[in-house]
C-alpha cells in the first residue's frame, strides 16, 4: 500500500472526503493492511474509527458463537421432537390394531 497524507487524500468535496477516508483508511483496518499516515487532529478521529471496528468484530464474533449454539440446541431439539413423533405413530398404529381386535368380526 501507499503512503500517503492526510492532506494529499483530502483534496475534493465532502462526499469525495468521505470516499477516500473510507477506502484508503477504513478498507486497509479491516483487512490488516498498513494505515496511511493522519494528521494529529485526525488521529483522536482514526482511533474511534479503530476501537468503533474493533468493538463490530468482537460483536460479530459473539454472535457467531451465539448463532451456533443455537443451531445445536434446535437441532437437537428437532431430533428428540422426531423421536417423540415416531413413537407416538407406532403407539397410534398398536391402539388402532388393539380396537380393532376388539370389535366382532362378522
Amino acid at each position: 500500500m501507499a503512503w500517503n497524507t492526510y492532506t494529499q487524500l483530502m483534496s475534493g468535496k465532502k462526499e469525495e472526503e468521505i470516499v477516500q477516508i473510507y477506502e484508503n483508511i477504513v478498507v486497509p483496518l479491516m483487512g490488516g493492511s498498513k494505515v496511511i499516515h493522519v494528521r494529529t487532529h485526525e488521529e483522536k478521529r482514526l482511533e474511534g474509527i479503530c476501537e468503533t471496528f474493533s468493538d463490530f468484530n468482537d460483536e460479530q464474533a459473539s454472535l457467531e458463537e451465539k448463532i451456533a449454539a443455537m443451531t445445536d440446541r434446535y437441532t437437537n431439539q428437532f431430533a428428540a421432537m422426531e423421536t417423540a413423533v415416531t413413537g407416538f405413530k407406532k403407539t397410534g398404529e398398536f391402539l388402532t390394531g388393539f380396537i380393532d381386535s376388539l370389535n366382532p368380526k362378522d
